[in-house]
């Protein structure tokens, strides 16, 4: 809200204005020396203020030179500068067409910022980052890699670049770092809403879209307060729809049926194993029943036996194992595990150590089971009444 507090002359004078606008409260943004818009000549001066009152109480402290500050880019660039005591004092040089403007510098600057993601591209060198001078060339406009080598720009205490709500540049200063924010990909930087509000020109103001986040254990209560407060909710995704949702779609179905037809090759192998063993029983039944003729232990034929049938079993496992791992090394990458998949955070495509480790130890157990009972079945039909009959 601007409020107008009447024309300035050559002199000391007195200038007062009513707000009505702010029974319940209002910044005090700054104060802005307007002239004709067709005035093209050069204008310079200076306008000292003495004191600020509001309601007949003196304002303490408002002619800090550290206080205020002024913008450098823009429609109201006002080629000037601040100094200050128990006087404000500012000091300008205008072109035609420009407004001189002293705004509270009631914002930090730089700007603290939460980043999430990859950082965004760093204060050049040779700009100044102070109040009175912290706007930057703009940064590109490709998203950058998440993968680069961006540790430094990404620790606290770093600087970077990024835009605010009229997309001009201003110097952040990191004060955290995320990994990655709900339902925002790439480089992110998340700061106080009342901050960026005030640093930004109120020309070109980009669209935005609301959102507010909960925590899964966040009560109930919130949409009703929120809907009280006149704010209005137009959808509403959740954590679990959204898993839901990506589990219903292609890819995922596609890849939980390897993992039945996984299940179905370790049957299938335990099978073989008891099949092998049925069309050759016969002949490994006689054998042992000659080994025992000729006097070979109970004791020695049961380790033959297992040792026979699980050094295979144990062996195609640890094949399998070494064959699968390099397989998914090969193939997963090339499988898409959503049918859209967000560009930011990448997707890490291998599985952990446990499903490996689970898988391994799983196939093993089976086989060893088959492998035991192939083995037992085996060495018991081998008798010597076997051989003594001369059943082959």
């Amino acid at each position: 809200m601007n409020v107008p507090m009447g024309a300035l002359r050559q002199g000391a004078q007195t200038l007062r204005a009513p707000l009505p606008g702010c029974a319940a409260g209002c910044r005090f943004d700054g104060l802005q020396i307007q002239r004709d818009p067709l005035d093209l000549l050069t204008i310079s001066g200076q306008v000292q203020v003495t004191g600020l009152t509001d309601g007949g109480s003196p304002v303490t402290g408002f002619a800090a030179a550290n206080g205020w500050r002024t913008p450098d880019s823009g429609l109201s660039s006002p080629h000037a500068t601040l100094s200050g005591d128990s006087t404000l004092t500012v000091s300008f040089n205008s072109d035609g067409g420009e407004q001189i403007y002293a705004a509270r510098a009631d914002t930090p600057s730089p700007i603290p910022a939460v980043l999430a993601g990859t950082a965004p591209p760093p204060v050049p060198a040779e700009a100044p980052t102070d109040s009175s001078t912290d706007v930057l060339p703009a940064p590109p406009t490709a998203a950058p890699d998440p993968d680069s080598d961006n540790s430094g720009l990404s620790k606290p205490g770093s600087k970077v670049a990024g835009p605010d709500f009229s997309v001009q540049t201003h110097t952040y200063l990191v004060a955290a770092h995320a990994d990655y924010v709900p339902s925002v990909s790439g480089s992110v930087l998340m700061a106080d809403l009342a901050y960026l509000d005030r640093v930004s020109n109120t020309y070109g103001r980009v669209s935005l879209t609301d959102e507010v986040w909960l925590a899964p254990d966040a009560p109930a209560s919130v949409l009703k307060n929120l809907s009280a407060a006149g704010i209005e909710t137009l959808s509403e995704t959740t954590y679990a729809g959204r898993l839901a949702q990506l589990d219903g779609q292609g890819p995922t179905l596609a890849l939980r049926m390897y993992l039945v037809a996984a299940v179905a090759a370790l049957l299938l192998a335990g099978g073989a194993i008891v099949v092998a063993a049925y069309l050759d029983g016969r002949v490994r039944a006689y054998e042992f029943g000659v080994l025992r003729l000729t006097g070979v232990s109970d004791q020695v034929l049961r380790g033959a036996a297992r040792l026979e049938q699980l050094a295979p079993a144990l062996a195609g496992v640890v094949a399998g194992l070494v064959a699968g791992g390099v397989g998914a090394a090969l193939a997963l990458p090339a499988i898409p595990v959503f049918s859209d998949p967000p560009p930011f955070p990448r997707l890490v495509y291998l599985p952990g150590p446990a499903w490996p480790l689970g898988a391994a130890m799983l196939a093993a157990a089976v086989l060893t089971v088959v492998a035991l009972l192939v083995a037992v079945r085996s060495e018991r039909g081998g008798t010597i009444r076997r051989v003594q009959e001369g059943q082959q």
